[in-house]
């Protein structure tokens, strides 16, 4: 029922949900223990939440992680 009203999974949903998370996580803090965020998530392995990351942005935790750093310091030197 779900699916016909919203249209799309109750799955794809909470998947689009903690993976947002994950992004603003990484955006806020600059998470790298790859292992305690996608517990933190509820992902039941990391290479799971790996996965996932990168099939919905296009680029591994590790390269977004690395985007949001560079765009946080240029965010602060321009200050």
């Amino acid at each position: 029922m779900f699916s016909r009203y919203v249209g799309v999974s109750p799955k794809w949903v909470i998947r689009r949900f903690r993976l947002q998370e994950a992004a603003e996580l990484i955006d806020k803090d600059g998470a790298s223990d790859w292992a305690a965020l996608s517990a933190k998530l509820g992902y039941y392995d990391q290479a799971h939440f790996i996965k996932d990351f990168k099939a919905v942005t296009g680029r591994s935790p590790e390269a977004y992680a690395r985007e949001a750093g560079q765009l946080r310091a240029n965010g602060r030197s321009g200050s």
